[in-house]
């Protein structure tokens, strides 16, 4: 299922690999780099509640700090934005600023 998201994404058929990766994650639901790939599918195709839920997904099986800040700044801004809930936006930046107590973008 991960290479016919990964064909059918460089097809721009995005719709396509986001099913393909949901199959692969209904096998292995915890796989990181089919969550990543299904958050970042979705982003592309402004699917914010599929990336927004991949993302939470990731954040519980993934403890590198750089990632975390990613995948928690990109959820500040999809319930910021595109997703309107401002307490999770403020939490999610909240995290961010724990990871990177010096982080300007987010201040």
């Amino acid at each position: 299922h991960e290479q016919l998201a990964a064909l059918r994404d460089r097809l721009g058929e995005r719709t396509a690999a986001k099913e393909e990766l949901r199959a692969a994650l209904a096998i292995a639901p915890e796989r990181p780099n089919t969550l990543r790939r299904l958050a970042e599918v979705s982003l592309a195709t402004e699917d914010y509640r599929t990336a927004a839920e991949a993302l939470i997904r990731l954040a519980r099986v993934r403890q590198d700090r750089s990632e975390l800040r990613w995948l928690f700044f990109t959820l500040g801004e999809i319930y910021d934005k595109h997703l309107p809930d401002l307490r999770r936006a403020e939490a999610a930046y909240a995290r961010v600023l724990k990871l990177s107590p010096d982080d300007l973008e987010v201040e």
